[in-house]
């Protein structure tokens, strides 16, 4: 479910000024913040980039070059690995003579659009759309070559794919296709956990993140007091058959404890490949040494292409630290006002495959057990405990 679809259907945040936060039908992608008194000065522009051309001149280019690169695919591809990166087709280049800088290229814009040609060496690779595809394609089906499109999947009317002579083809975003399908795409698992690490930095040089190591409330010899993930599972993940396994992570958020200040974590899941399935990662999620309050919030999200990391987190920010000033007091509740920002600040343009919203936990307490909670959308159902660790 899409943040609109979320927003018409839930309450978000806490009370501003005994009033319950505003929100428009529709939530913009400029997170602006409806407060009382008509007060709606929150604007933060974050606009996630467009790859749509360069997808598709990658997967055209590299359906041109099949037969050149069929022989790495054969090597590669074998029902453990179904994915060859754009540093082994690089080598098996080089070494067979092959041109392939026009995809080289086209990785370094998408990378260069990402806001990552520093912190990723490549992010481009091939990879069988479904495990069970790699059978018939070694028994000699003509494969085809296709790439994620632009926009949220609910507009998707078809899949633009090629063939090895570069003919287009249509397939349905909604049923697994009967011949091997290669997607030629982002890393999305390279993608997310570099995207994390920038989030991390960007929260910290601006100020709203801090060491899982205690701070100022607590002493050297004190033990450390988290919250740990006991369960996790999605009911529904957002993902077609062309993106495969989908990529979550979560985004918890408070009030600092020292400044007035939003405090914002971002923390990755990177085993919660598929809906449906229960997980059991026993993973820390909360450090409460960071929070003012025995309360944090917590949104799950879902990766998606079109993310620039440093762009999104510097609007996450603006957003909080914006909403937090308007409201004027760091309270509980404005732990509400700093999530309800967040969730506005994140994007819900049918243009492009950004970051999904998958749910929310409010009010997720420090000494508080849950078992089998579900998000405000029903979507991410937990089990979740308090976890001491004791010092060295």
């Amino acid at each position: 479910m899409t943040i609109k679809g979320i927003v018409r259907s839930t309450l978000l945040g806490a009370a501003l000024a005994g009033q319950a936060l505003s929100l428009s039908p529709m939530v913009q992608a400029d997170a602006r913040i409806s407060l009382p008194g008509g007060d709606s000065r929150v604007n933060v522009d974050y606009k996630p980039v467009n790859l749509h051309a360069n997808k598709r001149q990658l997967a055209l280019r590299f359906a041109q070059q099949y037969d050149q690169f069929k022989p790495l695919l054969e090597q590669r591809l074998d029902g453990q690995n179904n994915a060859v990166q754009m540093s082994e087709l690089s080598s098996y280049a080089a070494r067979n003579g092959l041109d392939i800088q026009a995809m080289k290229s086209l990785d370094r814009a998408v990378r260069q659009s990402k806001g990552m040609v520093a912190e990723a060496d490549h992010l481009i690779e091939v990879r069988m759309a479904d495990d069970r595809m790699i059978r018939e394609w070694q028994q000699g089906a003509e494969p085809l070559f296709a790439y994620v499109p632009e926009g949220d999947e609910e507009s998707w009317y078809h899949i633009e794919a090629f063939d090895a002579d570069g003919r287009p083809h249509s397939l349905s975003p909604d049923v697994m296709p009967d011949r091997p399908v290669f997607v030629v795409g982002i890393n999305a698992e390279k993608d997310l956990r570099i995207g994390l690490e920038i989030m991390q930095q960007t929260f910290e040089q601006e100020g709203v993140s801090g060491s899982p190591r205690p701070t100022l409330n607590s002493t050297a010899d004190s033990d450390l007091e988290t919250t740990v993930l006991k369960r996790v599972s999605v009911q529904d993940d957002n993902e077609p058959w062309i993106k495969g396994a989908a990529e979550v992570y979560s985004i918890v958020s408070g009030v600092d404890y020292e400044q007035d200040d939003a405090r914002i974590n971002v923390v990755d899941m990177p085993y919660l490949d598929y809906d449906g399935t229960d997980y059991y990662p026993n993973q820390v999620m909360v450090y409460w040494d960071r929070y003012r309050f025995q309360a944090v919030d917590m949104v799950f999200m879902e990766h998606d292409d079109s993310t620039n990391y440093k762009d999104l987190s510097l609007a996450l920010v603006a957003a909080a630290q914006k909403a937090l000033e308007l409201y004027g007091r760091p309270d509980l509740a404005a732990i509400g006002v700093i999530t309800t920002a967040i969730l506005q600040a994140i994007p819900d343009d049918w243009m492009t495959d950004d970051d999904d919203y998958m749910d929310v936990i409010y009010t997720l307490m420090k000494y508080q057990t849950l078992n089998g909670q579900y998000g405000v959308s029903g979507n991410v159902r937990v089990d979740m405990e308090p976890l001491v660790i004791p010092r060295n």
